[in-house]
């Protein structure tokens, strides 16, 4: 069992209790997960403090991995790897001030919705910041949901292909 704040995740014992689990999943129908109060726009894309969350979020942070961008370090982190820091210059962000930053520098965020990890800390910031800044994403200002632009719905796709 893994303690992640108020949440506890439990390992499963062998393969063959995945087998089991899978078995019974393949014959159940259960509804998608959805948290209570969680709107389909919430969970496409939200703000979480200073950086993305949602599905767009999740998806980013497994493209980064797939591209290695981004590799886990740790039960908490990410480190950006050389191809991540000249991919985040290309799209102006200053690396080696994101290091000097005194938070975290790239860490690994559980979504709520997803229930997978998603890209925080000054990394996520900054790549989060860079797309409001262009307007590839808009917040609503309502709830903590983003909207995506049609031209940041391009730039998006070519990342996570």
């Amino acid at each position: 069992m893994e303690r992640r704040s108020r949440h506890r995740y439990y390992q499963l014992a062998g393969n063959q209790i995945a087998y089991a689990i899978e078995s019974l999943g393949s014959i159940s129908t259960p509804e998608p997960y959805r948290p209570s109060g969680a709107t389909q726009a919430l969970c496409c894309a939200r703000a979480c403090c200073d950086h993305l969350a949602g599905t767009l979020a999740v998806r980013l942070a497994a493209a980064f991995e797939l591209k290695r961008l981004i590799v886990a370090q740790g039960k908490r982190d990410y480190e950006l790897t050389a191809n991540g820091e000249s991919f985040l210059r290309e799209w102006h962000v200053d690396v080696d001030e994101l290091r000097r930053a005194r938070r975290s520098f790239a860490r690994r965020c559980l979504d709520w919705t997803e229930r997978k990890d998603h890209l925080a800390g000054v990394v996520g910031a900054a790549i989060c910041e860079r797309l409001f800044k262009f307007r590839r994403i808009r917040r609503d200002h309502r709830t903590r949901a983003v909207h995506v632009s049609r031209t940041g719905q391009r730039e998006l796709a070519s990342i996570l292909e």
